[in-house]
């Protein structure tokens, strides 16, 4: 990568990573207190409400990656009459999807409440939440098409600046709000502070850097519409994606109850919490593949595919390392006893998000390329596994058999999708799987093993205290981040992982 486009891929993701933190940091504070106002019931639906929000995001017809590709594309290549045009047609199309996404949950919610099996004194109430929120989150997928151009642009600083600004008003709002007693209430009005907050500093952000785009427009394109095809198939791979995350929330209630989805989602958080950062870290690199690929040079996209997807592999793994033993006491410092079931979910869910996590620059290839239809079928095949393992472990295990349902569908997932990508970019793929995990994967069990030593000796006593679970958390985790990277580096001087290292991509042109 060049040493410019380098710099800037680093100040993004740094922008990005730093945005991130502020949001963990932030719902990690505050989460104990919400579900301490609304109590698991409440808190549940709370959660369930964001699944709605996910279904919506995710059945955008892949308008969101479109957004970014076709910005960077377009912007470098000086077509700003075709980028208008796109995202005039985004634009109009979003606004079709959220209308008919309202009038869908105003005439299901009677249903929706029935599943939910809400107690009496809530039934208003959530009532109330599932249509505002409706109306919101369709207005927060408009406003997420101003957030792909600046990411597009690769202007991830104003974009970061923008997020953490309208989350201000939304803390005040809901602290406020949950302490006089308004309980959802004051969850969905924060949100729509949130993201009317955010629209506002979108609109003037652009209109400063890039008023020429005129956006938000609605006018018809002149010429066609290159993007539906493309947005299409972002589309499916969303649907997978989305369903492999949250396929288990369903199964849970349908077998163990809405209480069960509050430590699945407690488990959730926080494996998420700790994948996220590397996962937006990455955001960067669709706009950056774009790049290389309308200049032209193939041979540093396929070197940067093939070294990124080797350097994500040894940084997830290394993080799963730490943050597998550490789960525990995590959930303890963050919200109490009582939680063993999302502990372990949690631990389950590290390790599936971490393979997952070492498809992120291979994915971001391929959508830059033009070829996401490369995960479909990948995707597909994971999504069968997970769904008839959680069948039967869900029977067997309680709540806590989603977690091993979740990571074999991981396995299955990465392996087929990187020996997909690779033979599709003439990619030697036996050779990128060897260099990318023969190390990692030697070195992850015994960390692992080495951390969850030190945890389980901690003192029983200590944990009683938030400050001293976390630096029990802090001493496993770290002994295993220890033992993971004193592994890798004397496995890397053993001579056959050491040439794994040195493979090279074959070269010549990225098939169309």
């Amino acid at each position: 990568m060049p040493r410019g486009l380098a710099l800037r891929f680093a100040r993004n993701a740094a922008y990005i990573v730093f945005g991130r933190i502020w949001s963990i940091l932030l719902w990690v504070a505050l989460t104990p207190f919400i579900l301490h106002q609304l109590g698991p019931e409440r808190f549940g639906v709370w959660s369930l409400l964001f699944l709605l929000s996910s279904y919506f995001l995710t059945f955008d017809l892949g308008l969101g990656p479109s957004v970014v590709k076709f910005t960077a594309q377009y912007a470098m290549a000086g077509e700003l009459d075709r980028l208008r045009d796109t995202l005039a047609g985004i634009t109009r199309l979003y606004l079709f999807l959220g209308a008919l996404w309202v009038a869908a949950i105003v005439a299901i919610h009677p249903l929706l409440l029935a599943w939910l099996k809400i107690t009496p004194p809530y039934r208003e109430e959530v009532r109330f939440a599932i249509l505002v929120s409706a109306v919101v989150f369709a207005f927060a997928n408009l406003v997420s098409v101003g957030m792909g151009i600046l990411n597009g642009l690769q202007r991830m600083g104003t974009q970061n600046a923008v997020l953490v600004g309208a989350s201000l008003p939304q803390i005040v709002i809901l602290v406020a709000g949950l302490k006089a007693g308004y309980g959802l209430y004051a969850v969905v009005a924060s949100t729509a502070v949130y993201w009317a907050v955010a629209a506002l500093a979108i609109l003037y952000a652009l209109g400063k850097m890039a008023p020429s785009l005129s956006w938000p427009s609605v006018h018809l394109p002149k010429g066609g519409s290159p993007w539906l095809r493309f947005s299409s198939t972002i589309q499916a791979s969303n649907v997978i994606a989305m369903a492999q995350q949250q396929v288990d929330k369903i199964l849970l209630v349908i077998w163990a109850g809405v209480r069960a989805v509050t430590h699945f989602e407690l488990g959730f958080r926080v494996a998420n919490a700790v994948q996220s950062l590397p996962t937006l870290a990455l955001i960067p690199l669709l706009p950056t593949f774009a790049e290389l690929e309308v200049s032209g040079d193939r041979d540093r996209f396929r070197r940067l595919s093939r070294r990124g997807t080797g350097l994500l592999a040894a940084f997830a793994f290394a993080l799963a390392s730490g943050a597998i033993p550490a789960a525990p006491l995590l959930i303890r410092a963050w919200v109490g006893p009582g939680y063993g079931t999302a502990a372990g979910l949690a631990q389950w869910l590290l390790a599936g998000l971490a393979l997952n996590l070492c498809t992120g620059v291979a994915t971001s290839a391929g959508r830059a390329a033009g070829r996401p239809g490369l995960e479909i079928l990948p995707g597909l095949i994971a999504l069968t596994v997970h769904v008839v393992a959680s069948a039967i472990l869900i029977g067997r295990y309680g709540p806590l058999g989603v977690g091993p349902a979740f990571f074999a569908a991981m396995v299955v997932w990465a392996v087929l999708f990187l020996l997909r990508f690779s033979a599709a970019f003439e990619i030697p793929p036996g050779r990128m799987l060897a260099a990318a995990f023969a190390v990692p994967g030697l070195a992850v069990g015994p960390a692992i093993a080495c951390g969850a030593f030190v945890v389980a000796r901690w003192p029983e006593a200590w944990v009683t205290s938030r400050v001293a679970a976390l630096a029990g958390a802090a001493a496993g985790g770290t002994a295993g981040a220890a033992v993971f990277a004193l592994l890798s580096w004397i496995l890397r001087r053993i001579p056959p992982l050491r040439g794994l290292a040195a493979a090279e991509p074959a070269r010549g042109p990225i098939p169309s």
